[in-house]
């Protein structure tokens, strides 16, 4: 829906009524369709969209009950709302309406700028469900985006982590000849930076895991001590 004039649909088996109705609608910029009876206004929903609708009540074989129920089968009133017209303005079928799944109520004789009033109300009130619904949708994406790129770089980062920390044991296995203190020092420093990097790649792992529902957490007890020590260790 472009904007809050919308296409509406107009069901009433009184012609003159009918007829009176669509043209002060068009000339408001409204572009509307019309259908005499319940068998007509489902078979022009069934073949285009429509975003409002104003539908009579009382009216000869299917009335707009019963129409209205055919209706919310497919639409919900939040995609297609419904204005019931109704020559009675007793609050029992108002309420019926209403629980009938109407969004509003007209009564007949119809006041013109209330009907106006009601009618962008509801088309401004639908447009707005629709953008945030686009808007959730647009952050459902991007959170499926965001969990994928973690995903990658954790398994991105386990190839290279894997070929360092080769490295640093072939040193600390002193295969490659003898080293100095100095130098087995910084060894042990980069064999701790590549631990906590790989423990990283881990924890990003398990977080896209925890995003998407298949990770589960196990609560249990950590030295604090050698967390303390590793971190002034590598700050050190």
């Amino acid at each position: 829906m472009d904007d809050v004039s919308g296409k509406l649909l107009l069901v009433d088996d009184n012609d003159l009524s009918r007829g009176a109705f669509k043209m002060s609608l068009e000339r408001e910029g409204f572009l509307v369709e019309a259908a005499a009876g319940g068998t007509e206004a489902l078979a022009l929903l069934d073949g285009r969209p429509f975003d409002l609708i104003l539908l009579d009540i009382q009216m000869p074989g299917m009335n707009g009950y019963e129409i209205l129920a055919h209706v919310r089968n497919t639409h919900s009133a939040a995609d297609l709302p419904v204005i019931m017209v109704t020559a009675r303005d007793r609050s029992e079928d108002i309420v019926q309406a209403l629980e009938s799944g109407a969004n509003d109520y007209l009564t007949k004789p119809i006041n013109f700028p209330v009907a106006l009033a009601r009618i962008h109300t509801q088309l401004q009130n639908c447009q707005a469900v629709h953008i945030l619904r686009e808007s959730e949708a647009r952050l459902r994406q991007i959170e499926e985006m965001k969990n994928d790129f973690i995903s990658m770089v954790s398994h991105e980062l386990a190839t290279p982590i894997t070929v360092i920390d080769g490295a640093i044991n072939s040193f600390k296995d002193k295969l490659f000849g003898p080293f100095n203190e100095k130098y087995e020092s910084y060894v042990d420093m980069i064999a701790q930076n590549v631990a906590q990097l790989a423990r990283l790649a881990y924890d990003l792992n398990d977080l896209s895991k925890m995003v998407s529902g298949r990770f589960s957490i196990e609560r249990r007890q950590v030295d604090l001590s050698r967390v303390i020590l590793n971190a002034t260790d590598a700050l050190r």
